[in-house]
């Protein structure tokens, strides 16, 4: 969905639809962060601060790929709701695989060829690391314990771009990836009320 939103603004289009609707989504958040470069602090790595320009993220991450400027995915809907918990077991795996991953996380090649759809799928470039939390990884040091590191997927965290929703609020278990279809209704009707009929606009 959001590659099509993308593309639409690209290729010149305007408001596409009224409502985006992201359920858990498996998207990394940089891919929603701003057009701009990425700088790491000295909290958690004393002595090594690093800066991503905006050119280097295009070659090793998916940081702003829905944000790009003149091709902002959010531009072609008027209004973006992001349905998330806070531990969906499905995205936390996500986030394991993505700390198994042999590419690299802590020190990224900036020499690499552009991102493009067609050469890389999205869990082959694995997730930046948290703004605070950028650090080598500790000897031995298990896939579970260093993914901790690593930028979430949407469906388990806020974005700036969105009406953020927290599901557990309406009846979705914290844990669970797939409760809309997996509770019965009158468990999970108000987080279907809630996200379709009172976040969501309307057109009159």
């Amino acid at each position: 969905m959001w590659d099509a939103l993308r593309l639409h603004k690209a290729h010149g289009g305007s408001q596409l639809v009224q409502n985006a609707v992201s359920i858990q989504g498996a998207l990394l958040e940089e891919s929603f962060w701003p057009q701009a470069n990425v700088a790491y602090t000295t909290t958690t790595d004393p002595g090594h601060v690093i800066t991503y320009t905006v050119d280097q993220l295009k070659r090793h991450s998916w940081t702003f790929w829905f944000q790009q400027t003149g091709q902002k995915a959010t531009d072609s809907s008027r209004k973006f709701i992001n349905s998330r918990t806070g531990a969906d077991f499905a995205l936390k795996m996500m986030k394991l695989w993505h700390a198994a991953s042999t590419r690299s996380k802590y020190n990224r090649d900036n020499s690499t060829a552009y991102r493009t759809p067609e050469e890389n799928s999205l869990p082959e470039i694995v997730a930046l690391m948290k703004i605070f939390q950028r650090r080598p990884r500790i000897l031995l040091e298990p896939p579970d314990s260093y993914r901790d590191t690593l930028t979430d997927p949407i469906g388990i965290t806020d974005t700036p771009v969105s009406d953020n929703c927290n599901a557990t609020s309406w009846g979705w278990r914290n844990d669970e990836h797939s409760d809309m279809k997996t509770l019965p209704l009158y468990d999970i009707h108000r987080w279907f009320s809630g996200v379709f009929k009172s976040e969501t606009e309307i057109i009159k």
